[in-house]
């Protein structure tokens, strides 16, 4: 990831938070995002509503200004400057920005095993099983569940769905 963001930095000689920011909101996809820099940079900003610091397309860990009404999202290096006082909000700021992330990235996926908080890297995101080496869990690597071929990660889901809401039904009768 640090490279790919170097990447965008030094080819746009753009900082460091904004790089981040557009990697995430184009899925890592840096040919992408250095396309649509070059070819109109104030339209790529105004198109992720990115101007003077602000984002309306908030991540889970982002800060937002809490007036009523008002989009603008706190970049990452604003709030890790008001954070500095305090290291525990720092560190619990800095597992969520990790956390995004690595969540935002379509070749890096969380084990989703029990307690475990390695990272499985894919050459290309794929309904295919992974292992971690770490806990030995198996799963689908595009959804993160149990491994389940020949079925869809889409049909998976919703069978997820379904079984969550025939065990409510099945609680409300009795």
């Amino acid at each position: 990831m640090e490279e790919t963001m170097d990447r965008v930095v030094s080819a746009l000689d753009i900082p460091v938070p904004l790089a981040k920011l557009l990697l995430q909101l184009y899925k890592w996809d840096y040919i992408t995002v250095l396309d649509l820099y070059c070819a109109d940079s104030e339209k790529l900003l105004v198109d992720c509503n990115i101007h003077a610091g602000s984002s309306k397309q908030p991540l889970d860990d982002r800060i937002s200004c809490m007036e009523n009404g008002c989009n603008v999202i706190c970049m990452e290096d604003f709030v890790l400057n008001i954070l500095k006082e305090n290291s525990d909000l720092k560190e619990k700021y800095e597992q969520l920005r990790f956390k995004d992330c690595v969540e935002s990235h379509p070749k890096l996926r969380f084990c989703s095993g029990p307690d475990c908080h390695m990272i499985i890297m894919a050459e290309y995101s794929a309904a295919k099983k992974v292992t971690c080496t770490k806990c030995e869990t198996s799963f689908c690597f595009r959804c993160g569940s149990d491994y389940h071929a020949p079925t869809s990660c889409e049909t998976i889901r919703k069978w997820l769905i379904k079984c969550a809401d025939d065990s409510e039904t099945a609680n409300y009768i009795r």
